[in-house]
């Protein structure tokens, strides 16, 4: 996305408000967000822990005793 923005927008004007690139830099600093922090709760192994009648990942099954 940077790279599209400086060779595409960049040489109209200086600022993203002036060249029409503010979904550019939106887009660029969201995806670098998520790749400098991780997807965090937006994860898929996170969901999964919501998910009714799916064990979490590595969850150990317990052996109950038999009556």
């Amino acid at each position: 996305m940077a790279y599209a923005y400086f060779t595409v927008r960049q040489g109209q004007a200086l600022w993203p408000v002036q060249n029409g690139g503010e979904l550019c830099v939106l887009f660029c600093r969201a995806f670098l967000l998520i790749a400098v922090t991780g997807p965090g709760s937006l994860a898929v192994e996170h969901l999964r822990h919501y998910l009714p009648g799916r064990p979490a990942a590595g969850a150990v099954p317990i052996a109950h005793p038999a009556d």
